[in-house]
């Protein structure tokens, strides 16, 4: 190779830099790669954080970034990628291996499509032992992905870390944030990596930054943008139930285009997120035909994450009768009438059989509800057969606390982020209750006396419970179960969330119409012998006056689909609606709970306690109807995260630096004024340093290279006198050696003659 010539770029890119003096480039993609392993590692603690296991995670992640930091120095990269794939396989497989539910099931298709179905949106916290999953499964791609930094195959760490992240983004457990700051770090791993490998220098670094900081911001911004109005909505658009519109009617009866209620706990496959403001759908759902009626369940979920509810395990085929709770029921037969298409199969709770539902139609969820593997056409006909537990007082008080294994490991579950205080607040308001029925009728009471009704309520921040019973005065129905739920847990009372409709309204002896503003959560309290018991701490009369005022609005204006024949008879008589009808699930209604079955008469609320708290000002009577169109930017004081946050900080460091804001200000400083010292020679210096900075504002900056009496020489008329002896004083000074005082105050003097008429010459505009 000849003098001079230059290696081809495909040969300079293998050479690596020394060991132990990282280049520039090479420090910001490992520093990105930690932050893309961070991402994915941080939706691995926030599974367990919810489950538990958190040590156990952090032990397994500890060992896995030891092996990989130390074999990157032993193990060629083909071995290693060996090593990695074999982690991540044995850990999944280990946890198939150690849930026995999937003994049976392992490599068929019916596993394989299940698995699959989490690529579509469904949180991996419906895996069983998600925290065995966690612990099992996170060792392999951290180790992978930092071996590969470290190996600088920047380009396969980025594939495997992005690779595991985008795994959590399908399964919707990768929140807006994890995703922007997780996707950016690996793009932004190619780019220093690539930088690295082909000689990139900081300037580089500090461009590939700018771009970071303006992809973030960019996408902070069009996150904020309000496209709909509205916001989204937890499901679709098509009419079915959960979704918002009025069943196919083109949208006529429902809020306008915002998320509903019934959207919030129905649209999704076994998760509910509890949400901001909130409408209500007037339109019809079903018609049920019953002797008794009562609130209609659709599902129950197990699962608290923090900021809702997760349904943990999938659902199985229906196969035929049910188990019944254990001890003594009434067998209630109800048949259902689709009138708009649906998603949902509710049923009085517990439904043991199903009839005129074609074979492979209906699936059993892992908390004991019906489903419907596809949404329900209108005009589609069911029947189930419940068994509703006879109710109790005394046997309920008599249960005592002997819960089987298998309920307190499911249902006594809280997150270990979730505030002491929730806990303590549960203690105060149960005091001395002598069993778990009493605590529930305690903790019911006080929700409904100490908290309003409201469907316009922001989304809390940070966990639910802590929010609403330590920061918010009013709430809805998902906000009352969830907080009752989570106080009961916290005492050691197995509880869970339950969703589904209210019985809606009575058109007949035996038959009520339900609507999707009849959408409505509860709580379930497992009493041993007796099974799940629903209580419902929200206020009954504010969440009335909301659904009857909603239904008035919406015939007002003419809505299609919010009524049948027989509701519109009723209208048009102008008999009025008459309140939904209660059922058994108010804290403290069991004296009358035959009488409710059997009659069908709206029911008292509990005590003249209750009857206050639900009434009075607490009620909003129209929730979230209406909807700003258009978009708008978002508040930036309401909306700034922490990505925006860092992206701020990060831009503001590379902008200071790309302007040279501190150095001009250092060196704006540092021309006012000098004050002498004992050297002499350094106040020369400093003198002519001053001069420099004012010349180079004045005319140019000094040359690399060039002689402060070439620079002088160079620039020639701006310069008089004084700026020559400055030069003359420091080369003195510099070369001799030796200055006197009145040297260096005479150059000390010059100069600020010469910045004093600077200042003077801009003050007068010149």
């Amino acid at each position: 190779m000849t003098p001079g010539s230059r290696l081809p770029v495909a040969a300079s890119r293998v050479v690596e830099p020394p060991v132990g003096r990282p280049t520039v480039p090479r420090t910001f993609a490992l520093l990105s790669g930690l932050t893309l392993i961070a991402a994915f590692l941080g939706v691995f603690y926030r599974l367990v954080d919810v489950v538990g296991g958190v040590a156990w995670l952090a032990g397994a992640v500890a060992a896995a970034f030891l092996l990989s930091t130390v074999l990157a120095r032993l193990l060629p990269p083909r071995v290693a990628l060996g090593v990695g794939v074999a982690m991540l396989a044995g850990g999944a497989g280990l946890y198939v291996l150690l849930v026995p539910e999937h003994h049976d099931r392992v490599l068929t298709v019916e596993f394989l499509v299940d698995f699959a179905a989490y690529l579509t949106g469904i949180s991996v916290l419906q895996f069983l032992r998600v925290d065995l999953w966690a612990v099992a499964v996170a060792p392999g791609p951290t180790f992978l992905t930092w071996y590969l930094l470290l190996r600088r195959r920047y380009d396969l760490g980025s594939l495997v870390g992005g690779g595991m992240l985008g795994f959590f983004v399908l399964t919707g457990d990768a929140g807006w944030t994890t995703t922007v700051v997780g996707s950016t770090s690996a793009l932004a791993v190619l780019g220093f990596g690539t930088l690295e490998l082909a000689g990139g220098t900081g300037r580089h670094a500090e461009r590939l930054g700018g771009v970071f900081v303006g992809t973030v911001l960019a996408a902070r911004t069009l996150r904020g943008l309000d496209w709909g109005g509205g916001g989204a909505s937890p499901g679709g658009s098509d009419g079915s139930a959960g979704v918002e519109g009025s069943g196919g009617s083109g949208g006529s009866g429902g809020t306008g285009g915002g998320p509903t209620l019934e959207t919030s706990l129905t649209a999704t496959d076994g998760r509910v997120d509890v949400v901001g403001p909130i409408g209500l759908s007037p339109a019809v759902r079903f018609t049920v035909t019953a002797d008794r009626v009562g609130y209609w369940h659709a599902g129950a979920l197990d699962r608290y994450t923090g900021r809702g509810w997760i349904r943990s395990g999938g659902a199985a085929p229906y196969e035929g009768p049910l188990d019944p709770p254990p001890a003594g029921t009434t067998t209630v037969e109800q048949t259902f009438r689709t009138e708009a298409s649906v998603a949902v199969m509710p049923a009085a709770w517990k439904p043991v059989r199903v009839r005129e539902a074609p074979a492979g139609s209906v699936r059993v969820t892992s908390t004991g509800a019906l489903a419907p593997v596809d949404s329900l056409p209108a005009g589609r006909t069911y029947t189930v057969l419940s068994e509703v537990p006879d109710l109790d007082a005394g046997r309920l008080r008599e249960a005592g606390t002997d819960y089987p294994p298998a309920v307190r490991e499911r249902y006594l579950q809280l997150p270990a982020s979730t505030p002491e205080r929730v806990a303590r607040r549960a203690r105060e308001v149960a005091g001395g209750a002598a069993t778990p029925y009493d605590a529930a009728r305690a903790v019911g009471r006080w929700l409904q006396a100490n908290r309003g009704y409201s469907l316009d309520v922001e989304r809390p921040a940070g966990d639910v419970v802590d929010a609403f019973l330590f920061g918010m005065e009013r709430g809805y129905c998902v906000h009352f179960a969830t907080a009752m739920a989570v106080m009961l847990r916290s005492l050691g009372v197995p509880a869970r969330f339950a969703n589904g409709y209210t019985p809606g309204e009575r058109v007949a002896e035996d038959r009520v119409v339900v609507r999707g503003l009849d959408a409505h959560a509860w709580t379930e309290v497992h009493f041993p012998g007796a099974g799940w018991i629903p209580f419902d701490p929200t206020p009954a009369g504010p969440r009335r006056a909301a659904e009857r005022s909603r239904l008035e609005a919406a015939r007002s204006a003419g809505a299609e689909g919010i009524d049948t024949e027989a509701t519109r008879a009723r209208a048009d008589a102008a008999t009025p609606a008459p309140e939904n009808v209660s059922t058994v699930v108010t804290p403290d209604p069991l004296a009358a709970v035959e009488a409710n079955l059997s009659s069908g008469t709206p029911s008292p609320v509990a005590d003249e306690r209750t009857a206050t708290a639900a009434g009075g000002e607490n009620a909003t009577a129209d929730g979230a109807d209406a909807v700003s169109p258009g978009w708008r930017l978002p508040d930036p004081l309401a909306e700034v995260d922490r990505v925006t946050l860092v992206a701020g900080l990060v831009g503001g460091v590379l902008g200071v630096r790309r302007l040279r804001l501190v150095e001009h200000a250092y060196r704006s400083v540092r021309l006012r004024h000098q004050s002498p010292t004992d050297s002499p020679a350094d106040d020369v210096t400093r003198a002519f340093e001053r001069l420099e900075i004012l010349l180079s504002r004045r005319a140019r900056p000094r040359e690399p290279g060039e002689t402060p009496r070439q620079y002088v020489d160079a620039l020639g008329s701006p310069l008089d006198r004084r700026a020559r002896r400055v030069v003359e004083l420091y080369e003195r000074a510099n070369y001799s050696g030796t200055v006197s005082r009145e040297a260096a105050d005479e150059a000390i003097r010059c100069v600020d003659e010469l910045v004093g008429e600077r200042r003077s010459d801009r003050r007068r505009g010149r």
